[in-house]
């Protein structure tokens, strides 16, 4: 079901003669977690900014449920979108209680309605509320100002949710597990997220569907897998080059390579993996065990099977295409 969809949408800067985001036709459907990805100056921020109207589009047009967004109020149309920015845009002379509150307050919600669902978005990002509910964003390191970010974009639970480079002001190490926890969080909500990056790895790591942008232009709106292995033109394939094979590998996740499969005979812990497992543990359980198939489980139910003939051709397809760029 198609959630958002974005019909011929070109953004001109005033004094501009070239389109910062140029003819954009795309629809996400409910449920995914999309991210788009470019360099400095490729409209990635710029596109999403339109979705949320922001930024409106020179021409074109876009949907929200099916629904024209440029026929609504745009401020009623922004309370609808969970919006989450890097640095976490946190207002500082507001408490973290307050800073979450912001927009149930502006949705006349009652107080004790908003204050439980403060009191639920804080244990759902690990922050205690009785320690931190009265601090000051000041009184918070950049991970925890980032997870009341969150929180805030998800407080009158939205079915989207936009997020602006959100991790790129923070220590590498927050950075991975604020990733780990919105990839948990996701798991657990199923929202519909739109996630701008210009880390390519971050991009792989949390996206089921990647856009890859330059110029303006969408180059690429794909799988992982695809646009790993079969990207669409030159300036894809360029963007790829750096990566080795074991990064392509553990970028990919064993629901993006399975066939479909209801059937679950007998299986152990050798012959499952999970949806989100990576193409990389695949193929060591192959390597590593004589087995013709692998079972991927999604919330403990069957989701799809892996066979062993279709990995040897996927390698062979790989190995080929590897050469080829040595070449």
């Amino acid at each position: 079901m198609k959630i958002i969809e974005l019909k011929s949408v070109s953004k001109r800067y005033p004094g501009s003669d070239v389109n910062a985001v140029d003819r954009v036709n795309l629809s996400i459907e409910k449920g995914q977690f999309v991210v788009i990805v470019g360099a400095s100056g490729s409209g990635k921020t710029t596109l999403l900014k339109m979705i949320n109207r922001l930024i409106e589009p020179t021409e074109g047009e876009i949907f929200l449920n099916g629904e024209n967004v440029m026929c609504t109020d745009a401020s009623e149309y922004r309370r609808k979108i969970g919006y989450v920015i890097q640095q976490s845009g946190l207002f500082p002379h507001m408490t973290v209680r307050q800073n979450i509150s912001v927009v149930p307050q502006i949705m006349k919600w009652k107080a004790d309605k908003t204050e439980r669902r403060v009191k639920e978005l804080m244990d759902m990002i690990g922050m205690d509320f009785d320690e931190y509910a009265n601090r000051f964003p000041r009184e918070l390191s950049g991970g925890e100002q980032q997870r009341v970010g969150l929180a805030r974009g998800l407080a009158i639970d939205p079915d989207v949710v936009l997020m602006d480079e959100p991790f790129g002001a923070v220590d590498a190490i927050t950075r991975k597990r604020l990733q780990d926890e919105v990839l948990e969080l996701q798991k657990r909500m199923h929202k519909t997220i739109v996630f701008v990056t210009h880390d390519i790895s971050e991009a792989f790591k949390l996206g089921d569907r990647i856009i890859i942008m330059n110029q303006g232009r969408v180059q690429q709106y794909d799988s992982v897998f695809n646009i790993l292995f079969h990207p669409a033109n030159d300036y894809v394939g360029s963007l790829l080059s750096g990566e080795n094979m074991l990064d392509k590998l553990q970028a990919v996740k064993a629901s993006e390579i399975m066939e479909k499969s209801e059937a679950l005979p007998e299986v152990n812990d050798i012959n499952t993996v999970r949806e989100n497992d990576s193409l990389k543990t695949v193929y060591q359980r192959f390597i590593l065990y004589d087995i013709s198939c692998i079972y991927v489980v999604r919330d403990n139910a069957p989701a799809g099977v892996i066979d062993k003939k279709s990995i040897s051709a996927l390698t062979r397809s790989i190995l080929e295409k590897e050469a080829e760029e040595r070449i």
